[in-house]
């Protein structure tokens, strides 16, 4: 049996991965992390209303904001490593930390240091003391 419905393209599957790829990302952003809509866009460097198109599907995002969305999920990913419940990764957020200069690890979070929270969270799950 055949479905009269025309095979989806490329270009709207890739759509479709992205709006999933960021729907769960910023769901356990905002879950896990405390944050809103618009510290997700201040962290990725893009406005709300960008953040909602993209969760909309209506957009997708330029290439460099795909790799800012990777890096968040390697965030992610490092961070369900490192810290056994998510209320353990959301009190680190919020404590200062001697590795990032006393700064609280959301201060360089919400300045898109993400790359700098993932290297120190390498450097914690490596057994090496921050």
């Amino acid at each position: 049996m055949t479905s009269d419905k025309p095979a989806k393209s490329g270009r709207e599957i890739e759509r479709e991965i992205t709006k999933d790829q960021v729907g769960v990302i910023y769901r356990w952003a905002i879950e896990t992390l405390g944050i809103n809509n618009t510290d997700l866009a201040q962290a990725m460097k893009v406005s709300p209303e960008t953040i909602s198109r993209w969760l909309r599907g209506n957009t997708m995002p330029y290439p460099k904001n795909i790799q800012k969305i990777n890096t968040l999920g390697d965030f992610q990913y490092i961070c369900g490593k490192v810290f056994v419940t998510p209320e353990d990764t959301e009190r680190w957020m919020r404590e200062r930390v001697p590795a990032l200069n006393g700064q609280t690890p959301m201060f360089y979070f919400l300045y898109g240091d993400l790359e700098g929270l993932i290297s120190v969270l390498a450097t914690i799950e490596s057994g090496a003391f921050v």
